[in-house]
């Protein structure tokens, strides 16, 4: 229908009746949100991309080249799209994240009528969100849904033209503080959604008759009363003696029948608590029990009885546990604005590095790492997608909607304000005021936020206009809330292993999950062995061990580390009933897209800009990083060095104390001490070793010209360790005289 409106709209003859009657129901939002003129916004801003039959799109194959399709099927749980060329005519089935809609709207016109309904976009946006509603407000999906859609209009409009012409418009509206307002509030669902989603879920469940029908509604609250009914019978035994009572489905069963279980639960996908409940009525006898499964299955399903189901209650996994693994999940919350610490903790002693030997200075590279991220998160978030779809059919869910619809709405907001940062004009400056920030600090809060859902290209475009746009009061304190996000915890780090040597007839899964990583570095230890072809160890990104897709078996020489996109690892060992090795072990080190890049992207930026570093309290932050470089390990000790090697280079005068650098002192030189006690090991130095050499290499230099070198090498070293340099040195000393027979009173100590 949408594609219909547009092709008479650019025909001569029904432009004008065509381009009246949108005018007229424009104009009527945000006052009257009647369904035409929701519709008449969704097909002027683009309705979401829905993989349905009959949709255009593009298809972009391996070679980066693209083609033009309709789309025949898409299995939303396979991720994967049937699709027929419109040139060749051939069918074929593709991956779904290889699709880009084609979109019917980038002609003159469409551009031409974005830019005429700018104003109206302006005024529904702003009405929209000083009207405070919540869910029990009437008509709070359909405001909400029209906020969403008005922002959309907003970004499309921003995207073809630039700030610059719709500058007046957002600060004379006041719409810029109410954009940074919204930008703030959490959207409240996992962030693993993508917004095209989010729209697509909105629009079919709105769609859906019997979503909105007083008929499901009332089922639904009669539900939930028997849900509640239930859960007041029930209070007798409480959670924590539940958990209690609830046994491993695996538990004291011997090997063979272990596999035996496992094998079943994978083959005919029937719940584990169950399978030993029939074990356990089959009096522990495996022929039986294996009967008993076939009698059952039905094939599709296990066939369960009372009998049975009273049983297994025994082994079922507790709700309570359930939830705790959705909570475990990244959500989208509130931004919460911590005030700055005056003063960073100072630290004694530098961490030492658990796996120094597998640093990499390179590993895969960004773009690579990007692109496996972005595949990432489409499969997981068109697999949530699904599953809303299918929990939600027989719900009422204006509930819900309202909540999908706010959260669109909040994404979009943040794309606007992301897209006017990026064009802002160099004549207006950036202050608290013009964005109603409750301080500076919660600038560099939004530059986070922008980070994680922008592109790098965009978002480093963003910083540069922002330091340069930005009051110099605010400098400071944005630079400290950036020293504060790079002490935050850093890379999670997990170990797995078997045992050494391994068992026979193992058959054994697990999975390694580390919520807000953007991927995974696997490192294998140097004596991984199995037996080869035979024992093999399977990892994957998906539980059905497809995408991403690792296997390692035989010598140590075989086991080669790798980067694994996404937050979770599947891994499974299998063994055959001979020959056994030493095993595996391997550490998973979680890479962020978190708040440390954030901190470090915007204090390397600042200490780049010559404008920006008189600005900046050097001796506070100089404080901040050398903690960090103390407490931290891996790349972002090595970011935090890279940090202080430029503010060394910036601060011209005595403003930073040097001798805060003994903890990582201690840890070079004791670098330096296992390099000389061990010469079998290869001669590059790890990059660690090297950044401390060039770090002290400048510092000394630095203190040099300043004239202060005695006080800061003996800030650096203990009485102790000068003692032992100095008998060192005499003993060069006597050594070199007694060899070519000069004495001297070095050697008069050695004379006995």
């Amino acid at each position: 229908m949408a594609d219909i409106l547009r092709s008479l709209n650019s025909s001569a003859q029904w432009h004008n009746v065509i381009a009246a009657f949108t005018d007229h129901c424009i104009k009527q939002l945000p006052f009257q949100l009647k369904h035409t003129n929701i519709f008449t916004l969704l097909v002027l801003v683009g309705f979401p991309e829905v993989l349905c039959m009959g949709t255009r799109s593009v298809y972009v194959d391996n070679a980066n080249e693209p083609h033009n399709v309709i789309i025949l099927k898409h299995f939303t749980e396979k991720n994967r799209a049937v699709v027929v060329d419109i040139k060749s005519r051939k069918r074929k089935t593709v991956k779904d994240y290889q699709l880009i809609q084609k979109c019917g709207q980038e002609g003159s016109d469409s551009q031409t009528q974005l830019r005429q309904y700018l104003q109206h976009f302006v005024l529904i946006a702003t009405h929209l969100l000083q009207t405070s509603m919540d869910s029990s407000y009437a008509e709070a999906v359909e405001a909400t849904w029209v906020l969403s859609l008005a922002l959309k209009g907003l970004y499309r409009t921003l995207k073809i033209h630039g700030f610059k012409e719709v500058q007046a418009a957002f600060l004379q509206s006041g719409l810029l503080k109410l954009l940074v307002k919204k930008c703030s509030k959490g959207t409240g669902f996992s962030k693993t959604w993508l917004l095209r989603d989010l729209e697509i879920l909105s629009i079919m469940l709105y769609s859906s008759k019997k979503e909105i029908s007083s008929l499901a509604e009332r089922e639904d609250t009669e539900l939930e009363e028997r849900e509640q009914d239930q859960d007041v019978e029930q209070p007798i035994v409480g959670p924590v003696d539940l958990e209690q009572n609830k046994l491993d489905p695996l538990e004291g069963l011997d090997e063979a029948t272990k596999i035996c279980f496992l094998m079943t639960h994978d083959a005919l996908n029937a719940p584990l608590h169950i399978l030993r409940a029939m074990y356990e009525l089959q009096m522990k006898r495996t022929d039986s029990f294996f009967l008993e499964v076939q009698k059952r299955f039905d094939g599709d399903v296990i066939t369960t009885d009372e009998r049975i189901r009273t049983l297994a209650q025994k082994w079922q996994p507790s709700k309570r546990l359930r939830l705790e693994e959705q909570s475990s999940k990244a959500v989208d919350t509130d931004m919460i604005i911590l005030p700055c610490l005056s003063k960073p903790v100072l630290c004694d002693k530098a961490t030492e590095e658990t796996n120094p030997v597998a640093q990499k200075l390179i590993t895969n590279t960004e773009s690579d790492l990007q692109l496996s991220y972005a595949k990432q998160r489409r499969t997981k978030s068109s697999i949530l997608l699904h599953k809303e779809l299918d929990s939600r059919s027989k719900k009422a869910v204006r509930d819900y909607l309202y909540r999908v619809n706010e959260a669109t709405a909040v994404l979009y907001a943040r794309h606007v304000l992301a897209s006017l940062l990026a064009e802002w004009p160099d004549d207006v400056a950036i202050n608290e005021e013009i964005l109603d920030l409750s301080g500076p600090a919660h600038m560099t809060y939004i530059l986070d936020m922008l980070m994680q859902l922008e592109e790098k290209q965009l978002w480093e475009k963003i910083l540069q206009k922002v330091l340069h746009g930005c009051n110099e009061s605010m400098l400071g304190t944005m630079a400290l809330a950036a020293c504060q996000f790079m002490e935050e915890p850093g890379m999670a780090v997990q170990m797995r292993e078997s045992k050494h040597p391994y068992n026979n007839n193992t058959n054994f899964e697990d999975k390694v999950h580390i919520p807000g990583a953007i991927y995974l570095s696997i490192k294998f230890d140097s004596q991984c062995n199995t037996e080869e072809g035979c024992d093999e160890l399977l990892m994957s990104s998906s539980s059905d061990f497809q995408q991403d897709r690792h296997s390692f078996s035989g010598s140590p020489q075989k086991w080669n580390d790798f980067e694994l996109p996404g937050d979770t690892l599947y891994y499974r060992f299998t063994s055959d009933m001979s020959n056994t090795e030493w095993g595996y072990k391997f550490t998973v080190t979680a890479g962020h897209l978190g708040r440390f890049q954030t901190g470090f992207e915007i204090l390397k930026q600042m200490l780049s800009e010559e404008r920006v570093i008189p600005h900046l309290p050097l001796a506070k932050i100089w404080e901040w990083q050398v903690g960090v470089a103390c407490r931290q390990t891996g790349h972002q000790r090595l970011k935090a060095i890279h940090l202080l090697l430029k503010i060394v280079q910036c601060s011209a005068q005595r403003d930073c104390d040097l001798t805060l650098l003994k903890p990582l002192w201690q840890l070079f030189t004791h670098m330096e001490n296992n390099l000389c006690h061990d010469v079998t090991k290869p001669g590059i130095l790890l990059p660690l070793h090297r950044a401390l050499a060039e770090l002290f290499f400048v510092t000394e230099n630095r203190v040099t010209e300043l004239g202060s070198l005695q006080e800061y090498l003996l800030a650096l070293n203990t009485e102790d360790h000068l003692h032992r340099c100095t008998a060192q040195a005499l003993k060069n000393i006597a050594a070199i005289s007694l060899a070519i027979n000069y004495p001297n009173k070095s050697t008069s100590f050695w004379n006995v």
